[in-house]
């Protein structure tokens, strides 16, 4: 069996966290572990979304040790989980242990409000100049947290709604005077409208179905609409690996995939940039045909470049660069 792409540290079970938990993210870990071993949370095996099978594996677990089995397709290089739990233990997890999880210490609902609204004003002078100039859009997030994303809008005169699953957000974002619902794409194609704006934030990372989701999405965008989307790019990631995997993400998008994913759901590319935030409207013909993209030489060659970093030499660098501090400051430089 070939030696995965990444190194001890992203295979032990045991270890230090790179992003810190609380006592609640820690009591929600145990239970997430239980409910692993036993079997409760069950498994299924999906191929790439390329159609591929073959695979190298990258990590086992996430960034707090919970068992999350990391795959690139050997085919093109998109990097999902594989397996993964199935339908009904992502619901479990995400109704009683998503928000607990990765909250950091000292975190609020409030606090996130107030955190975000840099990042909220970064993606709306994004979709504003590809707006109609003058003209009151209607905009719709889903996923929406608090709302953050859509205060920005309203404040440049857009309708705004959005739609999340979790009631202390969704708390803190009507306390701000936003139209805030319970709910996700199918509570949004029910009420019947359709909006100028789709807003899909650090979300279709979570999708267990992106071709089919995304198209779903396309029935919420009035004729001309534009759906905005924003994925962590794996390049991008400068840090440590470990850092980045997350038991909720289901796929790690680099902006070549991205596009392959978007054009078979059925979106033309207006506008991507490097962190990946992007723009798309439907197309108005399929494309003859589509070409998934082979990244999987680059991507190997990233991992490879961040294997460096596992925890006892960033325990080792953190130690040495306090040493020579001190060093300097004892000799007065």
């Amino acid at each position: 069996m070939k030696a995965p792409l990444l190194g001890p540290d992203y295979h032990a079970p045991e270890g230090p966290f790179p992003i810190p938990t609380t006592e609640r993210g820690l009591a929600a870990r145990r239970e997430i572990l239980e409910l692993v071993r036993s079997g409760a949370y069950g498994l299924e095996a999906v191929p790439c979304l390329c159609g591929g099978t073959q695979e190298e594996v990258v990590a086992t677990v996430d960034r707090y040790r919970i068992p999350h089995r990391t795959v690139m397709c050997r085919d093109c290089g998109l990097v999902r989980t594989n397996p993964r739990w199935n339908g009904s233990a992502y619901g479990d997890f995400y109704a009683r242990f998503y928000r607990a999880i990765y909250e950091r210490p000292g975190h609020s609902a409030q606090g996130m409000y107030a955190h975000q609204r840099g990042n909220a004003e970064r993606r709306a002078a994004f979709i504003a100049p590809h707006l109609t100039p003058g003209r009151k859009h209607t905009v719709l997030e889903l996923g929406c947290g608090s709302g953050w994303n859509l205060l920005p809008l309203r404040e440049r005169g857009h309708d705004v709604a959005g739609y999340d699953f979790d009631e202390e957000y969704l708390a803190t974002g009507r306390a701000h005077g936003l139209d805030l619902r319970r709910g996700g794409i199918a509570e949004a194609l029910a009420d019947g409208r359709r909006h100028d704006v789709v807003i899909l934030s650090h979300v279709v990372e979570h999708f267990l179905d992106p071709v089919g989701d995304l198209s779903q999405v396309r029935g919420l965008l009035a004729h001309g609409g534009r759906l905005f989307v924003e994925v962590p790019n794996l390049f991008a990631v400068t840090r440590n690996l470990l850092r980045y995997w997350q038991g909720a993400h289901t796929y790690s998008f680099v902006p070549a995939t991205l596009r392959a994913l978007m054009q078979r759901a059925g979106y033309e590319e207006i506008a991507l940039d490097d962190a990946i935030a992007s723009l798309w409207q439907v197309r108005s013909a399929p494309p003859a045909a589509i070409a998934w993209p082979n990244v999987a030489a680059e991507t190997r060659r990233f991992l490879a470049s961040r294997d460096t970093d596992t925890a006892p030499k960033l325990i080792a660098r953190a130690i040495g660069r306090r040493l020579r501090r001190l060093g300097r400051a004892c000799l007065g430089r």
